[in-house]
């Protein structure tokens, strides 16, 4: 497809290295996570109508996605089409899957918790598609990048691959409430460490940036 042969070096390490449909996958990702986003805030603001389809029935955008997932990843098994539908498949795919983590909460705690706090898990589910798309990208270094050797390439791709498991560890602290009155109120914590819980519950909170909720808890433990 070749779509955007203008920018310097495209053509060569992207379109020659096969690289364009997934390019054009992150794009439209990116592009239809902003715009829905954008949307949705100022239908909140301007109480626009958003979704409904009658009889009381809510049509959430993950639906429209996950049909896109659904028939992108049929057509590509059954027909794994060359050029241009392996572009236009791409970026289907990145649209259906913008659409549907956008909502990742809802999947998570199966109520619709979208401007809540616990909403804020599918923005980081969608920066970890972002960034497991960017390392698939990159995993074949359509730039060079790693050009001198094997070694080079397995240390970026350990800190990569750590970096994401630090963002998967700490997504699932929030989502499942793994925070320091969880911790404070377990009972092989109370009972087996008792002359550790206040500093354990103060750093732990202090980490989470609650230090008033963490010196209110470490002194009713004292």
């Amino acid at each position: 497809m070749d779509a955007f042969g203008f920018v310097p070096g495209y053509r060569h390490q992207i379109v020659l290295g096969g690289k364009e449909p997934l390019v054009l996958c992150l794009i439209s990702f990116l592009v239809t996570f902003t715009l829905t986003r954008l949307y949705t805030r100022l239908a909140r603001v301007r109480g626009w109508g958003s979704g409904s389809v009658g009889g009381g029935i809510h049509l959430h955008h993950m639906v429209v996605g996950i049909v896109f997932i659904l028939g992108t990843g049929f057509v590509t098994v059954a027909f794994w089409p060359g050029s241009p539908g392996r572009e236009v498949i791409g970026i289907l795919f990145g649209i259906g899957a913008a659409l549907t983590l956008d909502e990742f909460a809802l999947w998570l705690y199966l109520r619709d918790v979208y401007w809540s706090p616990e909403g804020r898990s599918s923005i980081d589910a969608t920066v970890i598609g972002l960034v497991f798309g960017t390392l698939l990208l990159v995993g074949s270094s359509p730039f060079g990048a790693g050009a001198g050797g094997r070694e080079p390439r397995v240390v970026a791709f350990a800190m990569v691959g750590l970096n994401v498991v630090l963002a998967l560890i700490t997504f699932l602290k929030k989502a499942h409430g793994w925070n320091a009155e969880r911790l404070r109120a377990a009972p092989w914590f109370r009972d087996r460490l008792p002359h550790r819980q206040a500093d354990v519950v103060v750093g732990e909170a202090v980490l989470f940036g609650e230090r008033g909720q963490a010196e209110a808890g470490a002194a009713s433990l004292r």
